[in-house]
């Protein structure tokens, strides 16, 4: 059994609302290169990784390119090319009382969590991270 920590999810049929926490992205690679401009020959400032989460402050469509995608985000420190950076929204919702017997398919509202399994004891889940808007399947709710 998985145990996924309830205010990261939220029923599909719930209404999103806005946060105080403004616009944000994931970096959804390894490593990702930072610019000094919106355009891969400027200068390389910096770097941010995966699952690290950065503010955007702006969007821009670069002359520059590349041509198949041209979209870059003003971060702290620089620019970013769109083609690593999910862009993710922080809801927090009330925990879920009950799931129905048959089970009910959630959606993580949250840039990433955690899933928690019952083997001798609760432990975290050795796999991957839940990531933003991606769907499971909840059979139980355990405090």
């Amino acid at each position: 059994m998985l145990s996924l920590g309830s205010l990261a999810f939220a029923p599909l049929s719930s209404v999103f609302q806005e946060t105080g926490f403004g616009n944000l992205g994931r970096i959804a690679t390894r490593e990702l290169d930072l610019y000094s401009q919106p355009r891969d020959d400027s200068q390389i400032v910096g770097k941010r990784y995966r699952d690290q989460l950065v503010n955007i402050y702006e969007e821009v469509i670069s002359p520059k390119g590349p041509a198949h995608n041209p979209l870059w985000y003003r971060v702290w420190g620089g620019y970013l090319h769109s083609a690593h950076v999910q862009k993710v929204r922080v809801q927090f919702n009330q925990p879920l009382a009950r799931i129905p017997e048959a089970g009910q398919l959630c959606e993580v509202t949250v840039p990433y969590t955690a899933a928690y399994e019952y083997k001798n004891g609760w432990k975290k889940w050795d796999s991957y991270p839940l990531y933003y808007e991606t769907l499971h399947w909840v059979t139980d709710v355990v405090e």
